[in-house]
C-alpha cells in the first residue's frame, strides 16, 4: 500500500507545491514541465535548488478541488544552470520600470522595424507592453525574421554533432558530372518558379532532397525531421 498525499488548492490561486524530482541534492537547475490533460491545474516552469530530492513548484489552479500531488514524471526535464548564468529572482527585478531600462540598454543606434511587424502574434497585451515587446524583438531581428528557403533561425531546434576524433571529416567523392549539376539546377528552378514548395510557418519539412528519377528528371522530396 502506498500512501498518496493530496493537498487542497483555492480556486484561481497559484500555490507553492513541493514535488519530488530525479535530481541530487543541491541541484540547482531548470524543471521543466510535461504537458498534462488535467486542464484545472498548470504547473509553471521552475527554478530551484533540490532540498531532500524535492524542489518548490508554482501551481496555477483553476478550480478548488482536492488533488493528489502530481508524480515526479510530471517534470520532464532537468537543465541544470551553469556557474556563469545569472539568474534574476522574482523581487522586483522584473518590474516595469526596469524592464524598460534593460531593452534601453540593449537598443542599437537603428533598429529598423520587422518585415512583418504588423503580423506578430504576441497576444493580447497592452498598448505599452506590447510596443515593448516589439522594441526588444526589434534588436533581434536576425533571429526572428523568416529568411528566404527557411525558417526563422528561433524556430530551428536542431542541432546535431559528429565526432570524429582525432580524425577529419571525410566528404564523399562527388559522382555526378557538371551536365547533372546543370540540369538539376534547372530542374530545382522550374519547381521553384512554379512555387511547388510552399512556406510554411514552423521548421519542419527542412531540408528537402532532390531525388532522380528513372527517366532522367528530378523532383524535390521534403524530409520530416519529426521521423
Amino acid at each position: 500500500m502506498r500512501l498518496a498525499k493530496s493537498v487542497k488548492l483555492a480556486t484561481n490561486t497559484c500555490s507553492a507545491v513541493r514535488m519530488k524530482v530525479d535530481a541530487d541534492d543541491g541541484t540547482t537547475g531548470v524543471f521543466l514541465p510535461k504537458p498534462t490533460t488535467n486542464r484545472h491545474w498548470l504547473i509553471a516552469l521552475t527554478v530551484d535548488t533540490v532540498k531532500d530530492e524535492m524542489v518548490g513548484v508554482v501551481v496555477l489552479s483553476m478550480e478548488g478541488r482536492r488533488e493528489k500531488l502530481p508524480a515526479r514524471e510530471a517534470l520532464d526535464m532537468c537543465i541544470p544552470t551553469d556557474d556563469d548564468m545569472l539568474i534574476l529572482p522574482l523581487n522586483r527585478e522584473l518590474e516595469r520600470n526596469r524592464v524598460v531600462k534593460w531593452v534601453a540598454a540593449l537598443k542599437k543606434e537603428y533598429a529598423r522595424p520587422l518585415l512583418d511587424e504588423d503580423q506578430l502574434g504576441i497576444g493580447d497585451m497592452e498598448v505599452t507592453d506590447k510596443d515593448l515587446g516589439i522594441a526588444l524583438l526589434r534588436q533581434y531581428a536576425g533571429i526572428v525574421e523568416r529568411k528566404p528557403g527557411c525558417p526563422p533561425l528561433a524556430k530551428v531546434n536542431v542541432e546535431h554533432h559528429i565526432n570524429t576524433g582525432k580524425h577529419c571529416a571525410e566528404h564523399a567523392a562527388q559522382t555526378q558530372t557538371r551536365r547533372e549539376d546543370l540540369l538539376i539546377n534547372k530542374d530545382v528552378g522550374e519547381m521553384l518558379s512554379s512555387q511547388a514548395i510552399e512556406p510554411e510557418e514552423d521548421a519542419w519539412g527542412f531540408p528537402v532532397v532532390v531525388v532522380r528519377k528513372k527517366n532522367g528528371s528530378h523532383y524535390m522530396a521534403r524530409s520530416d525531421l519529426r521521423a
